[in-house]
């Protein structure tokens, strides 16, 4: 419903929709958009983000899904999807995901790091390995052994 809601079909939408896109014209720094989801099958936490045609924009795109594996332990990368096709399929009541908010704010607002975050409900099949935590004191770097 993002790519064209109605205001009086779906005014939940509409209005998020010209909040996000007036933000992001007038103040030009909207960083991210990130939507939430629970997933009944697929096992873990993970993104869904776009296919950006810009190679630098996409290399900043996928980094983000990287930085968040290497800072959360059931974090997913190997889930992750950036394709054109996880942007254009169809859903079993032949909805595009074109109309989800990732892909349709992503194309209103030019903002790369546009996600949709999936989590199930009850567990993930992966655990990742967190490097230590680095924390500075008296002008040395240490690591942090609560971690």
């Amino acid at each position: 419903m993002y790519s064209e809601p109605s205001r009086r079909e779906q005014p939940t939408i509409w209005a998020t929709k010209i909040a996000i896109t007036q933000y992001a014209q007038q103040y030009k720094n909207l960083e991210v958009y990130m939507d939430f989801h629970a997933h009944a099958s697929k096992k873990g936490v993970f993104l869904f983000g776009n296919a950006l045609p810009d190679n630098g924009l996409q290399a900043d795109n996928i980094t983000f899904a990287k930085l968040v594996a290497m800072n959360c332990l059931n974090f997913d990368m190997n889930e992750c999807n950036f394709s054109e096709k996880i942007m254009a399929i169809k859903d079993k009541n032949g909805m595009s995901r074109d109309g989800s908010s990732r892909v349709a704010l992503q194309k209103a607002t030019g903002i790369t790091h546009c996600y949709t975050l999936e989590c199930n409900y009850h567990n993930g099949k992966r655990i990742n390995t967190l490097a230590p935590k680095l924390i500075k004191s008296q002008g040395c770097i240490e690591e942090d052994s609560a971690v």
